[in-house]
């Protein structure tokens, strides 16, 4: 429903009809990430990149 309101107001507002790519999904990650090895092949911190 959210997305048909974002779409209905970049029509209606600022005139897109489309070319915007969207992805959405409402479903639960079935696995963890894998932990992050840096340059150095020990574990790092992603966001330190």
């Amino acid at each position: 429903m959210l997305a048909f309101k974002v779409r209905h107001r970049l029509r209606k507002d600022h005139g897109i009809e489309g070319g915007i790519p969207v992805v959405f999904s409402l479903e639960k990650p079935k696995a963890k990430l894998l932990p992050f090895r840096g340059p150095s092949g020990e574990e790092d911190n992603p966001s330190d990149y």
